[in-house]
């Protein structure tokens, strides 16, 4: 046999062997298996359909498959059926996947069932019923929305008031606000883009919108108001025809109509609007001006903030350029409508042709002025108002206004007027003109002549008048006030005189109602060409009842020694007193000395008395009495006190009293003009004064006594006096430290209870460095000149000097007595001063936009800076000054648009209004930041209100 049909029965062979080997191991039949895919859907509508899936698997193809619904226990006559027999194609194979479609019914019905059935054809059977769920309520039909509109149309609603975040807008001719809704296109109406579907609303009607007044609307148009959408969160306000608005005198609107309006919780800001030029108070008005909307506690209002430019032919100053703005402010409000808040225009130093215009003022606050505004004065006279009258209620209107012109005469008079209304009445008015020079007689002119007059609330009349001698070489001015205070008043006769515009001397006499007399007189004469001056005044007072007077005079005789100050060579003082006469000369090398003379010897002490110091002189002084009440005076005793007298004032008759001592004695006047112990007190009846005097022992208790009116008798005064210890003695000397301050080392010897209080003084300079000063022991040798040093005391003490010009400062110490009555002084030693350095150039300005507001910040100059001058130039057209002290670093200016830019220059000053050199920077418009590039990030400092 050939090797390939060798080959062939061998593959045949294995064939028959591995089929056979299959069909031995085969089964006579597979299990019916039934896998549900569930029903779609589940749940079905009510009177839907909706279908099962399953998966068959048989053991001996072909098979049956049966659906029965939808009873399970019903299958025999089942409402609902589907069968597919062993000879359709879906049944030939071993599995197979079949799907059941039938109706579902009612809804709510429960127990629904289908019931599936697989028998193959080996006659094995499976049966499994699946439950689906009841059906849902069938859903109505949607009904088909009509196409909405393209244009818009109206609502139903019409309201007289139509309210936004910060707005109101109220019909005011009887009209109202229709609401509009615009349709699936954008429009444009009146001026104001609608957005689909935005509400809006238009009216013909005037109208008011947080109290400004709008007109009616020219004929065949409308007010277009869209409401707040997020393009304007605020609505809209337009119309496109020509329309004017006017707050009181002021035009803010001539033409279209196109505002944003602000929005916000309480307050908010309208987009910069131009004003039309207009006149405000007689001065041109003009620029760009932001409205603030507020809303609080239910009101609607609005503030414009409005800046007056002065015609350009006012200059701030003779001599600089620049233009004068003011500031001012009306605001409305829904209830009120329009108001103006306050106003101030000042210009100073300008002129107008030949005339030179000191100073023009005019103002206005209205009642409860919410800002801070402040009126007009009239103008000054030898340094004080022309008249000054009291300020009239916050709670008034007031307007007030002055003017001082100098006139183009050869002798340059001064013109000046003023006036005043508060609460819709007259206050006050006046007027003078000074420098006249108008001849009168030979050699005499009248250089002064005015008056004055304030009516409320107080009643002031005053008089002026002035006289010229020797060409006018010699001046002399002179006023008379009549003033009513309350249940008081007084007059008031005042004087002044000058030497070829040099002042020599002034005086006041006031006569008050209660007859007590008060006046002073001060005078200072020039010789040698100005190197020696005599300074002199008398000052005191008279009273009637009780009677007692007091009149201290003093006159001092200085040299003018240029850079060495003007140093006082000798000096004179005079007591003249109800009790004697008394006096202190002072000597710049021989020291001072002082004596006293009483009229009547007093009971215990010496009639006529001298010495070292100027402490006799203050024996006969009196200072003014007292006034106590009816029931109880408290007054110090002194210890190691030789004799103590106390006086005390009745009315109409000396008053019986009771007095207590410290440890809780006491005694009181008896029925006759004298009561006494004869061991520690005595008093004494003086029905002519009429007082009563208790005169102590020596061995007194010291501390505070009290003395009580007996009933019947009135207290009207006290005077206390002890007697004249051994005079005090004050030297020193100082050195300068290292750190610019000075240290004082001062030696003195002190009567018992009295005290020392140390002064700086020289040429307009006064600076107090120490006051109840006691002192300590002194140590190391230290003794108070002609004194033990037991008696001694001796304080070191370090003081900062205060400004003051170059010269020659002098330390002063002034001994006060236990009942605060001065009883010494001495210059104790001198040192000469420096001249101040100027302030250098401010450092680190830079300026900083924060919102609507931009601060300018700067650095410390330190030194002898006490304040920064700052000025700020607007793109807005604003002009803003500002004066800072010198612990304040910042200054906020608010309302400022971020499209404006903003220069500024600032300067720093001493306490003399000196000034150091200028700094300056730029913000640009949009810009958030200008200044050095290390403090961008640097935290502001708190900004505060110009001084």
């Amino acid at each position: 046999m050939s090797v390939r049909p060798r080959l062939r029965a061998a593959l045949l062979a294995t064939l028959l062997a591995v089929t056979g080997s299959a069909i031995m191991a085969a089964p006579s039949h597979a299990a019916v298996e039934i896998l549900s895919r569930g029903f779609a859907p589940d749940p079905a509508v009510e009177g839907g359909q909706a279908t099962l899936t399953v998966d068959v698997t048989v053991g001996q193809a072909p098979y049956i498959v049966e659906f029965f619904c939808c009873d399970a226990t019903n299958i025999d006559t089942p409402a609902q059926t589907k069968v597919l027999q062993e000879t359709s194609p879906e049944t030939q194979g071993l599995r197979g996947t079949h799907a059941f479609t039938f109706d579902v019914g009612a809804a709510g019905t429960p127990n629904r069932t289908v019931t599936v059935r697989v028998t193959d054809s080996t006659g094995a059977q499976q049966r499994q019923a699946l439950a689906f769920q009841p059906p849902t309520r069938a859903t109505p039909p949607v009904p088909v929305t009509p196409p909405e509109p393209a244009g818009p149309t109206r609502v139903e609603n019409c309201p007289k008031t139509v309210e936004f975040t910060l707005v109101r807008l109220r019909t005011t001719g009887g009209s109202c606000w229709q609401e509009m809704r615009a349709g699936t296109d954008a429009l444009t109406l009146g001026g104001v883009a609608l957005e689909p579907r935005q509400r809006f609303f238009q009216t013909a009607d005037r109208f008011v919108l947080n109290g400004i007044p709008f007109p009616a609307a020219p004929d065949g148009t409308t007010y277009v108001l869209g409401a707040p959408t997020q393009r304007a969160p605020g609505g809209t306000l337009g119309i496109d025809r020509s329309v004017e608005v006017k707050l009181g005198p002021v035009t803010v609107l001539r033409g279209q109509l196109l505002w944003k309006l602000p929005s916000g919780t309480s307050e908010g800001a309208l987009p910069a609007i131009t004003l039309p030029a207009g006149r405000l108070g007689g001065l041109p008005i003009g620029g760009q001006v932001q409205a603030i909307f507020r809303k609080r506690a239910g009101r609607f209002t609005t503030s414009f903030p409005i800046s007056v430019t002065l015609p350009s032919i006012f200059r701030p100053s003779p001599g600089t350029t620049g233009a004068i703005t003011g500031q001012t402010e009306i605001s409305t409000d829904d209830a009120r409508g329009v108001s103006v808040d306050g106003g101030r225009i000042e210009v100073a130093n300008a002129a107008i042709g030949k005339v030179a215009l000191k100073n023009l003022c005019f103002s206005y606050l209205s009642a409860n002025v919410s800002r801070s505004f402040a009126a007009c004065e009239p103008p000054s006279l030898n340094g004080a108002p022309a008249v000054q009258c009291t300020p009239p209620s916050q709670r008034q209107e007031r307007f007030d206004g002055s003017v001082l012109i100098g006139l183009p005469t050869p002798s340059r008079a001064d013109f000046a007027a003023y006036g005043g209304i508060a609460g819709g009445q007259f206050a006050y008015a006046g007027g003078f003109v000074d420098n006249a020079r108008i001849p009168l007689v030979q050699g005499i002119t009248l250089e002064r002549v005015g008056f004055g007059l304030c009516l409320r609330p107080d009643v002031v009349v005053r008089g002026d008048a002035g006289l010229g001698f020797a060409n006018g070489l010699v001046r002399g001015d002179v006023s008379v006030t009549y003033a009513e205070q309350g249940r008081t008043f007084f007059v008031e006769a005042a004087g002044f005189l000058r030497v070829a515009d040099i002042p020599v001397g002034n005086g006041r006499v006031r006569v008050n109602s209660n007859g007590v007399v008060d006046f002073d007189v001060n005078a200072s004469v020039l010789l040698a060409g100005g190197f020696v001056q005599i300074n002199g005044g008398v000052s005191g007072f008279v009273q009637p009842r009780p009677f007692l007077f007091n009149l201290d005079g003093r006159v001092a005789l200085c040299l003018n020694l240029g850079i060495f100050g003007s140093p006082c060579v000798a000096q004179a003082s005079a007591t003249v007193s109800s009790l004697g006469i008394g006096g202190c000369g002072e000597f710049k090398f021989i020291g001072a000395f002082s004596g006293f003379f009483f009229y009547q010897t007093p009971r215990n002490g010496k009639r006529f008395d001298f010495g070292a110091g100027c402490g006799f002189q203050s024996r006969v002084r009196i200072a003014r009495p007292r006034q106590i009440g009816p029931q109880e005076l408290t007054f110090p005793v002194p210890p190691d006190n030789d004799q103590y007298v106390l006086h005390v004032q009745g009315v109409g008759k000396p008053p019986k009293i009771l007095v207590t001592s410290p440890t809780g004695r006491t005694f009181q006047s008896g029925p006759d003009a004298q009561t006494t112990d004869n061991a520690t007190f005595l008093i004494v009846e003086n029905p002519e004064a009429p007082e009563t005097s208790v005169f102590f022992s020596k061995d007194a208790v010291a501390g505070g006594w009290k003395v009580r009116a007996l009933e019947g008798s009135q207290l009207a005064g006290a005077e206390f006096q002890a007697e004249e210890k051994r005079p005090t003695v004050v030297a020193g000397t100082i050195r300068a430290t290292r750190d610019g301050q000075r240290e004082l080392d001062l030696r003195y010897r002190l009567r018992e209870g009295d005290t020392v209080t140390l002064d700086v003084v020289g040429k307009d300079f006064q600076q107090p460095i120490a006051s109840g000063l006691r002192g300590r022991p002194c140590t190391g040798g230290r003794r108070a000149p002609g004194s033990t040093t037991a008696e001694s005391r001796c304080r070191t003490l370090r003081f900062r000097p205060a400004f003051g010009y170059e010269g020659r400062r002098i330390v002063r110490a002034i001994v006060l007595d236990a009942q605060g009555a001065e009883q010494d002084r001495f210059d104790v030693t001198s040192y000469m001063a420096p001249a101040p350095a100027t302030p250098r150039r401010t450092p680190a300005l830079r300026l900083v936009r924060r919102g609507s507001d931009v601060f300018a910040v700067w650095g410390r100059t330190g030194g002898n800076t006490t304040r920064y001058a700052a000025y700020a130039t607007l793109g807005d057209g604003r002009r803003l000054g500002h004066t800072a002290p010198a612990d304040c670093l910042a200054w906020r200016i608010g309302r400022v648009r971020r499209d404006v830019p903003v220069t500024l220059r600032i300067q720093s000053g001493r306490q003399d209004i000196r000034f150091g050199r200028t700094a300056s920077v730029t913000l640009r418009a949009g810009a958030s930041y200008a200044g050095p590039r290390a403090l961008r990030s640097a935290r502001l400092p708190r900004a505060c209100a110009s001084i």
